[in-house]
Formats: structure tokens, C-alpha cells, sequence
């Protein structure tokens, strides 16, 4: 079996050096969202700063990251979603090289640095997990002492050729079964951790072009780049495979005859975990630098953006905002100084999109510095959100016990010590209405006598209810596309969720008994001449 196996080995090896085949980048979809999230999760934990799996959904953070990373490789795209989920410190972003977007000297770095970015996009696998988790490739004890096994063999073919017989020639075939049951042993092992190694080195290749160019061109991007230079020569020199490792078919043959990458697998494994401090710090170099780079070439594209002003915890400006990932969607005005926002606007009007692109730019504003706004004051500060809660058949809970289970979640985060800012949409609608205004209007009272609330709902009757604690504001115009949209102070006149059933195949019957009801009912509940006084 072992004989068979070895030939079999044996034949691919041939078959791979007769192709020679050239690398290739690797697509934006290639690695898996666990993947993109290693760096991120091997950061010391924080909760309390780092915003959660729901408002990452809710807010589709996962589509904005591709925006600004669509050019990057893992690199800088794990390096952007760490900064998006935890965000940065405040002198960070006071003193981010990003502020360099409109230097005299920008284009030339995008350009000279081009050709380093693009070899990133080789690099086909995630190596968080090598330098931070320290899980590099298990060599098993034996594996040290292979630089017998090349002796053994020498040995044998001389007493082969010297003394030809029974005994020259068992050592010749023990060697051979040798040889071939450490290659079937430890190939996976060893291809696995070449592709690990050669990351690294791609990294380090990398960076140093950066910092190079740096030299040449000197630029706020890449100053960090050019001070890794010195640590990356050291560290190159020291990592280096030997040169019948560099060489590929001649590496290949080596392995064959002398098992050359086997005997010093163990050795190379060593002085890598020797060096990981070092290579984590060259791995955030990098990655910022990436990103970095990557954010510049966005915001060139950008027609709005403003960097952002920190503003109250409770209080935030935006003039002419727009959602990210709307291309041609309108700006809109929002100012809010120590209270919170109930928004109300006809079905389609856009509420929806206007709660997620305020997420989304709170999210940038605290993360990189800038938002898509033509001015900015903003809180600097994690968001929650509770936007698209669903019934599970896994967890078997029904849409209610989803947003119910939310809503304990966001309680327990406001009597947390850290501020937040919580955005929530249509909240608690799993339930009659009766139950869902009053759960709604007790959990959102409590949640803005402690953070910033900003929440849309279609239960008008909720805004006298919240008045002391949320700013009334309707969103008012013919859609998100509209010239006329804007946000006005107010709670809208007339909804049009029965209107809109004239734009369906509804027999007029129908929609004649839903006006009914809609008239008895909007007089009957809706329309109260008192409103009780929450505490």
C-alpha cells in the first residue's frame, strides 16, 4: 500500500512540475467572513467598544466593507473591518494619514504602489491565525531527527556500489520505503505550511515596497512603512528559505532524492515562532498601510465626504448626509442636540435607508475619521441597532420572542457604563398592535432617558407618547430618488398604506372595506384625547 502511494506521489510531483503553473489573484469572495474577521477576533476583548453581529446585519456593513475594500486583499480588508467593528481611537483618527487624500503627492503613492498591492491579491490564504493564535504546523518529534534519513540513504548506495548484495540492497529498498512514508506523512504539512510561510514573506516583500517608495516619495501613508524597513531586511534575512528551497523544480527533486524541505521543516517552523512578535507588528503595518491606501482611492471617487467632529454622546449634526452605498440617493439634513428622533414618513418613503445610512456613517466617522456628509458632528461611539429581527425554526423562536430577546439586549447595554446609540426600526411589530405600542413605547422610553435614540415607526401614536424624550421628525417627499426628500420637524398628516393598495389588482370591494375599518379604527384608538405620562 505504502509502495502504491509513494508512486502515486511520486506521479503528481512530476505532473505538477511539467505544468508549472503560474499563481493566480485570488477573487473579493474567495475567503469566508470568519476569515476576513481573524485579525478582529484575535484583538483583546472589548465588548463594550465593538459593535455586534446584529447591527453589522442590520446596518449591511458586510456590503459597505466591500465598497471601500473591493481593490483590497485580505490584508487590508481585515484591517477595515477590525476598525469598523471596534473603531479607532480618537488621536488616531485626529492624526490619520487619510487626511494626506488631497496632498501634492497622493497619486504618485497610489501608483508606485500599485504593483505591491496587486501581489497581494496572491496571497490565497488567512494568516491571522499563524502569527496571533500561534498555529503554526504541528511537526511531530520524529520529524527533527530526518536529517538521518538523506545519511542513511547515502550510506546504502555506497555500500550498494562497494558491496553488491543481499544485505546493500535491503538498505537501498529500507531507504526508499523511508523516504516514501515521510513524504506520504508529511506532505499536507509541509504544503500546507509553505503556503503560510510564503504569505509571510509576500507580506514582508511587500511592506518593504511600500516603505520604499516611501523613501522615494515621502508621504503620511507610508511613513510607517518606511520605518519597518530596517526590521523587514532583519527578518527576511533570518526567515529566508536556502536556495534549493527557492528554487522550485529543484526543491522538488531535493525532496525526491534527499527530502531537503522535510529535513528542514521542523528547523524553519522554529524560527518563525521565534520572530511572530515581530511579524504581527509587520502584519498591522501593512494591513493599515493597505487600508489606508484603499480608503484614499475610495474617497478620490467620492463626490461627498467631510471629516468628522466628535460631538455629545447625546447630540449629533449632518448636513447634506447620504447612504454609502446609495449611489444616487439624496442628501438630507438631521440635526439633534440632547434628544433623540422619532421618525415618521409614508411606506416607501425611505426610512429604513435613512436609519442605516446614519449607522453607516457613524460607523466610518468612528472608524476612519470621515463620513459621507458635506459637514459632521458626530458621536463617536458604538451603535445598536434593532432593525431586522426574524422568527427562527433553529432556536424556535417566533418574530416577537426574536425582538423580545433584542430588546433584553439592548436594556442590558443601556445600563451599561459605556455610551451607545441605538437605532431602531418598526421594533416590537411581531404582536397586536395594542401590545406592540405600549412594549414599544416602555422600551424606547428607557432607552433614551440613557443614550441617543433614533427610531422610525409607523404607529403614529407613539410620538405623542415619546414627545418628551424623541424629536418628532417626518421624512417627506416621492422616494429616496426624489429632489424634494428632506426631514422636516413633525409627525406626518396622512399615511398611505391604504392608498397604495390602488396600485394592486384589489377589487374595489376590498379596498372599500379597508377605508371602513381604517376610519372607524383611526378614530377609535389612534386618536385619543389624553396620552398617559411615562415615568
Amino acid at each position: 500500500m505504502q509502495v502504491g502511494q509513494a508512486l502515486h506521489h511520486l506521479a503528481r510531483v512530476v505532473s505538477q512540475l511539467r505544468a508549472n503553473e503560474e499563481p493566480y489573484p485570488v477573487g473579493y469572495d474567495w475567503f469566508s467572513d470568519k476569515e476576513v474577521a481573524g485579525y478582529e477576533q484575535s484583538l483583546a476583548s472589548n465588548d463594550a467598544e465593538r459593535i455586534d453581529d446584529a447591527t453589522w446585519r442590520d446596518l449591511d456593513v458586510k456590503s459597505y466593507l466591500r465598497l471601500i475594500g473591493e481593490k483590497s486583499s485580505i490584508f487590508g480588508r481585515q484591517m477595515m473591518y477590525a476598525r469598523l467593528r471596534r473603531g479607532a481611537r480618537p488621536a488616531d483618527l485626529s492624526n490619520s494619514p487619510l487626511h494626506s487624500v488631497e496632498g501634492d503627492h497622493t497619486g504618485q503613492v497610489l501608483s508606485k504602489t500599485y504593483g505591491a498591492r496587486e501581489n497581494l491579491l496572491y496571497v490565497d490564504v488567512d494568516i491571522t491565525r499563524t502569527l496571533f493564535e500561534e498555529r503554526l504546523a504541528s511537526v511531530p518529534n520524529w520529524a527533527r531527527n530526518l536529517w538521518v534519513v538523506p545519511l542513511f540513504g547515502l550510506g546504502s548506495l555506497i555500500l550498494l556500489k562497494t558491496h553488491f548484495g543481499v544485505m546493500s540492497v535491503c538498505m537501498v529498498v529500507a531507504y526508499l520505503f523511508m523516504n516514501a512514508g515521510t513524504q506520504i506523512r508529511l506532505y499536507s504539512t509541509l504544503h500546507a505550511w509553505k503556503k503560510q510561510r510564503d504569505s509571510v514573506f509576500t507580506m514582508l516583500n511587500s511592506l518593504m515596497t511600500f516603505g520604499d517608495v516611501g523613501q522615494s516619495i515621502p508621504h503620511p501613508i507610508l511613513s510607517e512603512s518606511t520605518a519597518c524597513l530596517p526590521e523587514i531586511n532583519r527578518l527576511v534575512a533570518a526567515l529566508r528559505p536556502t536556495l534549493v528551497e527557492r528554487i522550485p523544480m529543484i526543491a522538488e527533486y531535493a525532496n525526491l532524492f534527499v527530502l531537503q524541505e522535510y529535513v528542514t521543516f521542523a528547523r524553519g517552523v522554529d524560527r518563525f515562532k521565534e520572530e511572530l512578535p515581530a511579524l504581527r507588528k509587520i502584519y498591522e503595518s501593512l494591513s493599515a498601510c493597505e487600508a489606508n491606501l484603499c480608503l484614499v482611492e475610495h474617497l478620490v471617487t467620492r463626490k461627498t465626504y467631510c471629516w468628522v467632529k466628535e460631538s455629545a454622546p447625546r447630540s449629533l449634526v449632518a448636513e447634506q448626509m447620504t447612504n454609502p452605498l446609495l449611489a444616487s440617493g439624496k442628501p438630507l439634513n438631521v440635526e439633534l442636540r440632547d434628544t433623540g428622533a422619532f421618525i415618521t414618513g409614508k411606506n416607501g418613503v425611505g426610512k429604513s435607508t435613512f436609519l442605516r445610512g446614519l449607522g453607516l456613517n457613524i460607523l466610518a466617522g468612528r472608524a476612519f475619521g470621515f463620513c459621507y456628509c458635506k459637514s459632521a458632528e458626530l458621536p463617536l461611539i458604538p451603535v445598536w441597532s434593532s432593525i431586522q429581527n426574524e422568527d427562527s425554526l433553529e432556536t424556535a423562536d417566533s418574530l416577537y420572542m426574536a425582538e423580545m430577546r433584542r430588546g433584553e439586549t439592548l436594556l442590558a447595554v443601556a445600563d451599561g457604563p459605556n455610551k451607545v446609540v441605538f437605532i431602531l426600526d418598526e421594533i416590537f411589530r411581531g404582536t397586536n398592535n395594542i401590545e406592540s405600542i405600549s412594549v414599544t413605547a416602555a422600551v424606547v422610553s428607557n432607552l433614551a432617558d440613557r443614550a441617543l435614540v433614533v427610531m422610525s415607526s409607523h404607529n403614529l401614536v407613539l410620538a405623542p407618547l415619546l414627545a418628551s424624550r424623541l424629536d418628532p421628525l417626518r421624512l417627506v417627499g416621492s422616494g429616496l430618488h426624489s429632489d424634494g426628500l428632506k426631514l422636516e420637524p413633525g409627525v406626518i398628516a396622512e399615511t398611505n398604506g391604504i392608498q397604495m393598495m390602488d396600485d394592486y389588482a384589489i377589487a374595489e370591494e376590498v379596498r372599500s372595506n379597508a377605508r371602513i375599518v381604517h376610519d372607524w379604527f383611526s378614530g377609535y384608538v389612534t386618536k385619543p384625547s389624553h396620552f398617559p405620562r411615562l415615568s
